[in-house]
């Protein structure tokens, strides 16, 4: 199963607050594909990785990037 979350209109922290929310809601092994900001892109992979998610994909689609998180 992969989920969507458009974050694009959030700000730190609550930017991360609703991608951790959002994992934690996924099993093991499920995906969350997040779009977000080149802003926020290195503060949010990096607070992922601390987290202990990985980052399978990044993309850029247009000014947005696609995140494609792995539980």
């Amino acid at each position: 199963m992969e989920k969507r979350l458009d974050i694009r209109g959030e700000v730190c922290p609550g930017l991360f607050v609703k991608v951790k929310a959002e994992m934690e809601r996924l099993r093991k092994g499920e995906k969350l594909e997040g779009i977000l900001k080149e802003r926020d892109l290195k503060d949010v992979m990096s607070t992922l990785k601390i987290e202990g998610y990985q980052v399978a994909h990044v993309s850029q689609e247009g000014e947005a990037y696609c995140l494609t998180i792995t539980k």
